[in-house]
C-alpha cells in the first residue's frame, strides 16, 4: 500500500463509525484515481463484503487487457455508494460493460430481477422484474433514477425483499 492509501485509510477510520451516507457522497466525490476509491471501499464495506472489491479488480485487469480503455470511475463510485445505502444484501453479480460501466444483477428466478447500470452523476438506470398479483406475466419496471432515490423507491414499492434490505442509517436520514 502507498504512503498515500495508508494515509487515507488511517484518516478514515478514526471517523467512519459516524459517517453518513451524505458525508460517504462526499468523501468518494473528492477522490480522484482508482485505487483510492477501492481503498475507501474497504475500509467504509465490512470484512464480509470485500468479494465486492475481488471482483472489481478482477474486472478492472480483464478490461485494460480487452478494451485498453479505462473503467468509469464515476461508475465505480455511483455502485459502491448505492451499495453502502444496503445493508444486508445477497452476492450479486457484478459486471462491466465495454464502456466501463459498472453493472449489478441480482436474481431469484425470471420474475423477481433487478439489474442496475451504474452512469455519472450518481445516476442509475435500472430494471425490475416483479411477478404479477393478477395474471401469468412479469411486471417490468424501468427508468433512470439517482442512487439514493432508487434506494429509498426499492424501500416505498417494497421490492427490496427480493434481494436486499435496506441499511438502518438511509432509512433514519431520509424519513418522509
Amino acid at each position: 500500500m502507498s504512503k498515500q492509501n495508508s494515509k487515507i485509510k488511517k484518516s478514515y477510520q478514526t471517523i467512519l463509525p459516524d459517517l453518513t451516507i451524505d458525508e460517504i457522497k462526499n468523501n468518494l466525490s473528492n477522490l480522484s484515481n482508482y485505487h483510492d476509491i477501492i481503498e475507501f471501499g474497504k475500509i467504509v464495506f465490512p470484512n464480509s463484503k470485500h468479494y465486492l472489491f475481488e471482483r472489481i479488480i478482477e474486472l478492472k485487469e480483464l478490461f485494460e487487457n480487452e478494451e485498453n480503455g479505462d473503467i468509469s470511475l464515476e461508475s465505480l463510485k455511483s455502485m459502491l455508494l448505492f451499495l453502502f445505502c444496503l445493508n444486508q444484501f445477497n452476492q450479486p453479480t457484478i459486471t462491466l460493460n465495454d464502456l466501463g460501466i459498472f453493472q449489478t444483477r441480482w436474481k431469484k428466478d425470471r420474475y423477481n430481477l433487478l439489474t442496475t447500470s451504474f452512469i455519472k452523476n450518481w445516476s442509475l438506470n435500472y430494471v425490475i422484474f416483479l411477478p404479477s398479483e393478477n395474471n401469468s406475466d412479469r411486471i417490468i419496471l424501468n427508468e433512470s433514477m439517482n442512487v439514493l432515490d432508487f434506494a429509498g423507491y426499492l424501500l416505498k414499492i417494497n421490492c427490496q425483499y427480493l434481494i436486499l434490505t435496506l441499511n438502518n442509517n438511509y432509512a433514519k436520514e431520509n424519513k418522509n
